[in-house]
């Protein structure tokens, strides 16, 4: 009887033994593919980064030549400006010349 249960016992624990062979296998196999898993998330979250960086410098470029077409339209205005403070320069001269007694210059 005592023969007959530790032949039982040695059974089971070869069938545990088997089980936990497999459950190790398993892990195993786990274990590799969240390494694989941790590798696509950090390819994944590398690309996420890179084409935020490419949009904020997109919008960089899109708020620089806002500024460039700002800036040449001042540049334009003040352009208009200074021709005609020049032009009511000219014109005050004359005055002045016309006031003073001599002829307007040409």
């Amino acid at each position: 009887v005592l023969e007959c249960s530790i032949e039982q016992l040695n059974v089971q624990l070869q069938e545990e033994q088997g089980k936990y062979a497999k459950l190790e296998l398993i892990h195993s196999g786990e274990s590799k593919q969240n390494g694989e898993l941790e590798l696509e998330v950090t390819r994944l979250k590398a690309k996420v980064e890179e084409m935020v960086q490419r949009d904020v410098e997109k919008q960089n470029n899109e708020d620089l030549k806002k500024e460039v077409k700002s800036l040449l339209s001042e540049r334009s205005r003040l352009q208009d400006l200074l021709r005609d403070a020049d032009r009511d320069k000219t014109i005050l001269a004359d005055l002045l010349h016309c006031v003073r007694g001599g002829s307007k210059r040409t």
